[in-house]
């Protein structure tokens, strides 16, 4: 099978180039871009699995969701 190159029509040089600061500048230049996703973002950030939201404690820390429980107490003997 041959194998082509395809041509991608970016500027892969200046993309690799552009610095951290650039980056942060361009962000904030632009209320259209997405703000950046750090730590701190993710800490603060509602964690979800499924629908449910998982709670955070006094902390701030995440804490599992709770879950019913049955237990089965037979009285015959």
């Amino acid at each position: 099978m041959p194998e082509s190159k395809r041509v991608l029509g970016s500027d892969l040089a200046k993309l690799d180039a552009t610095t951290d600061d650039e980056i942060a500048r361009q962000i904030a230049e632009d209320p259209d871009t997405a703000p950046e996703l750090t730590d701190e973002f993710f800490e603060k950030a509602d964690f979800y699995i499924g629908d449910r939201l998982i709670r955070r404690d006094a902390a701030g820390r995440r804490s599992a969701p709770r879950r019913s429980s049955f237990l089965w107490v037979s009285t015959r003997t």
